[in-house]
């Protein structure tokens, strides 16, 4: 669904009356044609990948394109639409390298967080890494606290790239990060991480040498610099 119709149907759904009938009637269609796509591309179109191996996957790619790369989303530009939060129609060992940048956190906190993660290591080769990229909500707690300690609560706020409109006060801005909200109900932002959290989770599920590691200009995006970025490595 196009974001100009997405607009549209809020406007109709505010000056109706009905936007939580109508919220959750496109995000139950949503879910409808998310299987379908996923289903058709999982049954037939991954079959060209299946016989490949040192694969690189760049997972929930969006308009983020990696050249040289399998780029997985249900964004239609991607190679592979898939619907992330359920097995990969990929075989044991195929991949050298998983990454994703600002996709983790929006998988829903366990279970289909940890099923990606016990996915990317099936697919991944003996000594493979993953890499993962989420917005750092350790450290935006942790500014927020030492500006609130100072009483700087009230200088000016300057918002983010990415904040709608409505964010105009660093507590909104928290709220945002957790939440990432810009449709009606519906919280893209399933679950926030700092380096613990994000280091616990990777060693449950058998990854190793799970580090926290500088931006890097070759991998991730320029406009992501400030986000948390870890790297593990399958034994």
């Amino acid at each position: 669904m196009s974001k100009n119709y997405q607009i549209k149907l809020m406007s109709a759904a505010e000056r109706t009356g009905v936007q939580f009938v109508m919220a959750h009637l496109y995000l139950a269609a949503r879910e409808v044609l998310t299987l379908v796509v996923h289903l058709f591309n999982a049954h037939f179109l991954s079959r060209k990948y299946r016989k490949l191996v040192e694969l690189k996957v760049n997972f929930g790619c969006g308009p983020k394109y990696k050249s040289g790369w399998l780029n997985i989303d249900f964004y239609e530009g991607s190679d592979l639409r898939l619907d992330l939060r359920k097995n990969l129609p990929l075989p044991d060992e195929c991949c050298s390298l998983c990454y994703s940048e600002h996709f983790f956190e929006h998988l829903s906190f366990p279970d289909d967080a940890n099923r990606h993660l016990s996915e990317c290591k099936r697919i991944l080769t003996s000594g493979g890494e993953l890499h993962i990229g989420v917005p750092n909500a350790g450290s935006a707690m942790l500014s927020y606290a030492k500006i609130h300690n100072e009483g700087r609560l009230d200088d000016a706020f300057t918002r983010y790239w990415a904040h709608p409109n409505w964010v105009n006060t660093r507590m909104e801005a928290i709220n945002f990060l957790f939440r990432q909200n810009y449709l009606w109900f519906d919280h893209q932002h399933m679950w926030a991480y700092d380096f613990l959290s994000l280091k616990l989770m990777l060693e449950r599920c058998g990854f190793i040498n799970v580090k926290q590691r500088d931006f890097d200009p070759t991998l991730d995006s320029e406009n992501r610099k400030g986000g948390l970025y870890v790297c593990a490595t399958k034994p």
